[in-house]
Parts: C-alpha cells; sequence; structure tokens
C-alpha cells in the first residue's frame, strides 16, 4: 500500500465541518418538519354551496319568540304562564332559561323565587336587545339563522296578539341582518279555522313590508321560501283541495314552499289525514319536513325511526324534485303546558347528556350523501314549553326556582355547561355545510 503522508490539517477540518454541516441541516429540517402542519395533506371538506338555495347545506332553528311580559309589550304575559304573573300553579313551560346575560331591564319580576331569596325573573322577547341576544349567541356558535315561528291565529289585523307578532318579527329582521344570520318566515296554522285568509293576507303583507327582498333572507329554487307547519294532520284545519290550492297559489307568486307535514304522509295514517287527495297535497310542496317530535324516546328509537320512516321517505321521493327536510331535537317535556289535561311527566323524553340529540344528527349526517339529504331542521332554539330548548338552559337544581317543577341540563347525571347544545348544535352545522359526516360519540370538540 502505498503512504499518503501526513494529512493536511487545514483538509481535516474541512471534511469536520462539512460533516457538522450536514448533520445541522438535517436536523434543522427534522425540526422544521415537526412544526408544520401537515393538515394540508388531508384538507379539510370544502363548504359547499348552492347559488340558488340559501336552505341546503344548513341546520336551522325554529325560533317561537313568542315570550313577553307586561309593561313592555301589547299582551302581558304570554307563554311563561296560563294567564298573570308566573307562579308555580300556572307556569306553562318546563326548561329554566339560563338568563344570567341579561340585563334588569330585560326581565320582570315573577311569583317565583331562588334559594338564596332572589325573584326568578323572566324575559320579553318583544325587547329588541333580548332577540338581539339570541341571535349573538347563533353567531357566538357559528349557527346558521332561524326559522321565525308565526301563528296565523294570531294574525287579526289591530289585535294585540298581531302587534307582538310584527314587533318580534321586526326583531328578528334587524337582529339577523346586523349578525349576518339567516332567517325566514314559518307559519303555523294550529286553531286556525281561518288560516287561508291569515296566510294570503299575511303574505301580501311580508312582500309590501320587503321581508322577502332582505338580503339574508332564505332562498330556495332561486325563490324567497316560507313554510307552513301543520296541513295533514289530524287535528289541524283544512282540506287537501283547499291546502294544495294555496300552495300552488304562492308557488305560482314566486314563492318556494317547505310543508311541515305529519310524521306519517307517506302513508296517510297515524297523525295524517286518510283521504287520498292529501297524497298529491304533500307532493305540491317544494320541501317536505315530517313532524318528528316526541316520535321516539332513547337512541335505538332514533335508529328504528331512521330505517323504517327516513329511508322510506327519501325513497318515495325518488325521481321528483322535491328535497326532505329531516327534523332532530334534544329532548321533550311538557309538565307544565298539560298539567290537568292528562299531560306527560317532567322530563318524559331524557336528553340524556346529548346522546339523543346527537344520535339524530347522527344517522342524518352519516346517510346524508347517499341519500342526498343536503338540510336539517332543529326543533326548537327558544322552545322551553316542551323542552326542546337549544338555547342556554340552567345547568344545576340550585338554578331552578324552590317552588314549581322546572328541568335542567344536570337533570339526567350529567354535569354539562348552560351552553352545551349550542356546542353540539356547532359541530352538527360544520357537518351539514360540507356533508360530512359526524363521528357516532358525543362531542363538543369540532
Amino acid at each position: 500500500m502505498r503512504n499518503r503522508g501526513p494529512i493536511d490539517p487545514r483538509v481535516y477540518l474541512a471534511s469536520v465541518y462539512m460533516v457538522f454541516r450536514s448533520i445541522l441541516i438535517f436536523a434543522l429540517f427534522a425540526l422544521l418538519l415537526s412544526r408544520l402542519d401537515l393538515s394540508i395533506a388531508t384538507p379539510a371538506p370544502r363548504v359547499k354551496h348552492d347559488p340558488n338555495s340559501t336552505l341546503k347545506y344548513t341546520l336551522l332553528f325554529g325560533y317561537q319568540g313568542w315570550f313577553s311580559f307586561p309593561s313592555t309589550s301589547p299582551v302581558g304575559w304570554l307563554h311563561w304562564s296560563t294567564g298573570g304573573t308566573p307562579r308555580d300553579d300556572n307556569v306553562m313551560f318546563d326548561a329554566w332559561p339560563d338568563l344570567s346575560e341579561f340585563s334588569e331591564a330585560e326581565l320582570h319580576n315573577t311569583s317565583l323565587y331562588y334559594a338564596d331569596g332572589r325573584n326568578a325573573k323572566l324575559y320579553s322577547a318583544y325587547i329588541p336587545s333580548v332577540v338581539d341576544r339570541h341571535v349573538q349567541w347563533m353567531s357566538d356558535y357559528g349557527l346558521d339563522g332561524v326559522w321565525l315561528q308565526r301563528f296565523t291565529v294570531d294574525l287579526n289585523d289591530g289585535s294585540p296578539l298581531r302587534k307582538f307578532r310584527d314587533g318580534v318579527l321586526n326583531n328578528v329582521r334587524n337582529s339577523t341582518r346586523n349578525h349576518n344570520k339567516l332567517y325566514a318566515i314559518m307559519y303555523d296554522i294550529s286553531g286556525d279555522d281561518q288560516f287561508q285568509s291569515h296566510l294570503e293576507e299575511d303574505v301580501q303583507y311580508l312582500r309590501n313590508l320587503g321581508v322577502f327582498n332582505d338580503s339574508n333572507y332564505i332562498i330556495h329554487k332561486g325563490k324567497p321560501v316560507i313554510a307552513i307547519w301543520g296541513f295533514g294532520f289530524s287535528d289541524r284545519p283544512g282540506t287537501a283541495q283547499q291546502c294544495q290550492g294555496i300552495v300552488n297559489a304562492f308557488k305560482a307568486s314566486g314563492l318556494s314552499v317547505v310543508g311541515g307535514v305529519p310524521t306519517h304522509w307517506r302513508t296517510l295514517d297515524g297523525d295524517s289525514k286518510t283521504d287520498p287527495a292529501w297524497m298529491d297535497m304533500y307532493h305540491s310542496f317544494d320541501v317536505i319536513s315530517p313532524w318528528t317530535v316526541g316520535r321516539y324516546s332513547d337512541e335505538s328509537g332514533v335508529d328504528d325511526f331512521f330505517s323504517t320512516q327516513i329511508e322510506p321517505d327519501v325513497a318515495a321521493l325518488a325521481g321528483t324534485d322535491i328535497d326532505y327536510y329531516p327534523v332532530v331535537f334534544p329532548g321533550y317535556s311538557a309538565f307544565n303546558l298539560g298539567r290537568g289535561r292528562g299531560g306527560t311527566p317532567l322530563n318524559s323524553i331524557p336528553r340524556n347528556g346529548g346522546k339523543l340529540y346527537w344520535r339524530q344528527a347522527y344517522k342524518i349526517s352519516a346517510n346524508a350523501e347517499r341519500l342526498g339529504i343536503t338540510m336539517m331542521y332543529n326543533a326548537m332554539f327558544d322552545e322551553v314549553d316542551e323542552g326542546t330548548a337549544m338555547y342556554k338552559v340552567v345547568s344545576q337544581e340550585d338554578e331552578i326556582p324552590t317552588t314549581g317543577s322546572f328541568i335542567y341540563l344536570d337533570i339526567d347525571g350529567y354535569s354539562l355547561p348552560s351552553d352545551y347544545y349550542l356546542q353540539l348544535a356547532r359541530c352538527v352545522t360544520k357537518a351539514m355545510s360540507t356533508l360530512a359526516p359526524l363521528g357516532d360519540s358525543v362531542t363538543t370538540d369540532c
């Protein structure tokens, strides 16, 4: 072997430097990779959009807005009690709202008291700031908007109830516009034998107000949309021919029409009227939304309802241009509302820590692409009467009055914050915006 001679120190140092630099570059590159958010490798689902429909890819809430107290509205106490100041023997609601964010000016004394002696006050939706707070919550949790409930029986010209309803409508218009939230009108014909004239006159009234031209008013099939709840129910007024004529006339006038229909619309039995003419009537709607509240009470019931009602419903609409609009709800309790009338017990359909609500949303979202379901209706945002309210409800028993019977979020043995269902709704809203399936386990991490 040939002798290479002594190593030049400069060469040796240069070699060491090159090795060290290579190691340093590799280490820095590895560190950089560890800090990078590589989620771009699996991009999040894109939010879907239909230029002809702001109804699609949404979760919208029913908004009653029917609560009132004296001095701020033309109707006095409304929906908090059967008449007069709310007390333990006349209240007509079950879920106690969380009012910790409300100002004194937005609340009114009742005849109910908390354990610490404070008066248990309640709010009025006739006060603009009250509705604005509710819509602010929708904004805070990334929710889409509301269907404002408008009961036709209240719409007699000049009546105090009409004035109240118009005031709440004005509040909802202003607040949804200011918070960039969607809204539309959902009529309810319950208890109204004059529903046809009330519908026709009020739709014209809304046209004159410019409601259907509001930039945040919901459209479907390129037209402003209204919903009519109650056509075809066995205990609601109207014939199939009468109701179909109303829907056809509204559609011809440039509106899309959603039908809040009986659960058993497809089979013309159960809660539906049975005249075969109702089948054509139901198929005259642009969107069909069968009622589900109270139709099941646990997760297995949700699964059974999905397979025996929702999937066959969707199949029955195959080949039509009618959209299917399923309804979800968190739980049910109407003890005070039905007291003395053979009503249901308190907390008759437990929320079970959100499991009932989540199972419904999960089943729909997991099958939405396959079934072509692009929208979901949430009953309700503020319905404390029947305990379906999704807004902030008190968490613990010590937050309800000492007398009377009320539900609170921890009633089923779960420790939940008052905004828990708004958090769940945020996740469902995100899922509907992309038609991405929810996981089967309840979570607020979305």
